[in-house]
């Protein structure tokens, strides 16, 4: 179904009745199989906690692209997730972990525009969750001052740190073993993996709590 929407969703500005009797076959396809959705549960009090770990591999040698990743999950349930590799070369693991960051930021805010939609904002909290398993990166988007070395991402430095004062954000450390977004950036072996995934596919069958969301 995501494959036929995305395919119709080209067709927008100008459709044909073609078009049109497929978008009300895939519509109808949908509200038929509700059934088949995924029912994420709430908090017992009814909030709704947008996390999101963050990561990014960045490779010295140029051999390979810096790519960054993260995974987002409501009240601990899987939601979304990405890998991608990074437009721009960047020159240091600091520089990739704040271009993974802003991306990861940005994909978890657009789930709690999503979830708002669905729920009242007051149950929705407004501040994002984001973990990250570098301490030297977090201690160093926590102060205001500006090293040389800082010039190529100052500008995603500042927005973290806006975000982070405008209590929009909330970033905190976690060990790598602990962040799940881990799988999305470097090849891992089964030892490293396996609880990562195992992670992930239980956040989604275990739910929590009392009030369901589809």
């Amino acid at each position: 179904m995501a494959y036929a929407a995305r395919a119709l969703a080209t067709r927008g500005q100008a459709p044909t009745d073609a078009h049109l009797r497929l978008a009300m076959h895939v519509a109808k396809y949908a509200y038929t199989r509700r059934y088949l959705g995924l029912t994420f549960k709430g908090s017992s009090g009814g909030s709704w906690q947008v996390q999101v770990d963050s990561d990014a591999s960045y490779h010295r040698d140029g051999d390979l692209p810096d790519l960054g990743g993260h995974v987002v999950t409501i009240n601990g349930m899987l939601v979304a997730w990405k890998s991608h590799a990074f437009k721009a070369a960047t020159i240091s693991t600091t520089h990739a972990e704040a271009n993974a960051g802003v991306a990861s930021y940005r994909a978890a805010v657009t789930v709690k525009n999503i979830l708002e939609g669905f729920q009242p904002v007051d149950k929705v909290s407004q501040t994002v969750c984001m973990r990250m398993d570098s301490k030297a990166v977090l201690a160093q988007f926590g102060r205001r001052a500006v090293t040389p070395g800082e010039a190529m991402y100052l500008k995603k430095k500042i927005f973290l740190n806006g975000e982070r004062e405008a209590g929009h954000l909330q970033m905190s450390y976690v060990d790598t073993a602990g962040n799940v977004a881990d799988v999305m950036t470097k090849s891992l072996t089964p030892v490293k993996f396996e609880p990562h995934l195992l992670a992930m596919v239980d956040d989604v069958t275990r739910g929590g709590g009392d009030e369901g969301y589809e």
